[in-house]
């Protein structure tokens, strides 16, 4: 598995923020619990898929590293919502999870997961302010919705009931990230060698 230093390189590549932005955020989680303690260097903690799965979470959840915490807490518990479709194993039983679980869990299986949906593209989006995140495969031409989590079943009430007062309830911001994205966490934290 790869030191926490590795990812964050990483993420700061594939998000276009800067390390230090990066390690604002680790902090941050951190403080809150939602990392192990860690130390610089050789000392760094080396990171499994459910701390890259709450790294990820919080920055599509925010741009401001002091609100990575507030989002981890808010995103990680959203519940599954049953979309009907025939989906390979690991991945239909990952995505009943509830979002964070389930996004460390595709993080771990992404491999196996590639294989057995040969190839096809996948897009996470995460909407804001209100808890949102949803899953799509693209297979050739088309695209289909494959999970969607929320913290009600009720989608409309995810807006009315997060809004806060004040809050213009028509202005979502989501954030995408692809398979590049889950290829590239999933392979360094399911790196056989330590500090790759």
């Amino acid at each position: 598995m790869a030191r926490l230093p590795a990812v964050l390189e990483v993420l700061s590549r594939l998000d276009g923020r800067s390390v230090w932005s990066m390690e604002t955020v680790a902090r941050a989680l951190r403080e809150a619990g939602y990392l192990p303690p860690s130390q610089s260097g050789w000392g760094a903690e080396h990171v499994r898929p459910p701390h890259a799965a709450v790294m990820l979470i919080a920055l599509m959840g925010t741009d401001a590293p002091s609100a990575s915490a507030e989002v981890a807490a808010r995103y990680w518990p959203l519940r599954s919502l049953a979309i009907p479709h025939h989906l390979p194993d690991p991945l239909s039983a990952i995505l009943r999870l509830p979002f964070g679980p389930a996004l460390a869990g595709l993080l771990e299986a992404f491999p196996t997961i590639v294989h057995e949906t040969r190839g096809a593209r996948w897009e996470l989006t995460i909407s804001r302010p209100f808890p949102v995140a949803e899953l799509r495969i693209r297979e050739g031409t088309g695209i289909r919705l494959v999970a969607q989590w929320c913290s009600t079943p009720d989608a409309g009430a995810v807006i009315i009931d997060g809004a806060h007062r004040g809050q213009c309830v028509n202005k979502i911001t989501q954030t995408t990230v692809t398979e590049e994205t889950f290829s590239s966490l999933s392979a360094l934290t399911n790196s056989l060698e330590a500090g790759e």
